[in-house]
């Protein structure tokens, strides 16, 4: 009586599933890179100037075509030091001019309170970056607000 041995192979093709596996990581991640490729371009995170020259990111930041580009370029351009504070008030003056005018007196008493909270949240802390940290999160109400205004206005 003879005896055969059939040799037999669980995983005959095993490059198959995973040249697959990398087929769908590729092609999301082809998706992904395109999705997000057009915010990149509008979202500045680097600073176009020096850090130490203030004075031409002052009027880069008055120039802004917009108050959320004004917020975006302050971002990029901070140095979490107190001296912040001007960058910041210039964009909370970019932004107000766009929704102040249109807010009711509970809007006004809303938009001043959650100014207050980012004041509130550092408000303990001490050294110049929390001062920064806080006219930051006052220039980002702004910002919010005059968002809100002009997706509002165009609603109409």
């Amino acid at each position: 009586m003879r005896l055969s041995y059939r040799i037999s192979y669980p995983n005959r093709y095993p490059l198959e599933p995973r040249s697959y596996n990398m087929r769908q990581f590729l092609t999301g991640f082809l998706f992904l890179a395109a999705a997000a490729s057009p915010a990149i371009a509008q979202n500045p995170r680097a600073c176009p100037h020096e850090e130490s020259d203030r004075d031409r990111i002052a009027r880069t930041l008055e120039a802004a075509a917009s108050c959320q580009f004004a917020y975006d370029l302050m971002n990029a351009c901070r140095s979490n030091t107190s001296g912040d504070v001007e960058f910041a008030d210039i964009v909370m003056q970019r932004c107000e001019g766009a929704f102040l005018a249109q807010l009711s007196m509970a809007g006004r008493k809303s938009y001043g309170d959650d100014r207050a909270r980012c004041r509130h949240r550092y408000a303990k802390r001490e050294g110049t970056m929390y001062l920064s940290f806080a006219v930051t999160c006052e220039a980002g109400v702004a910002a919010r607000y005059a968002a809100d205004a002009e997706r509002r206005s165009r609603n109409r």
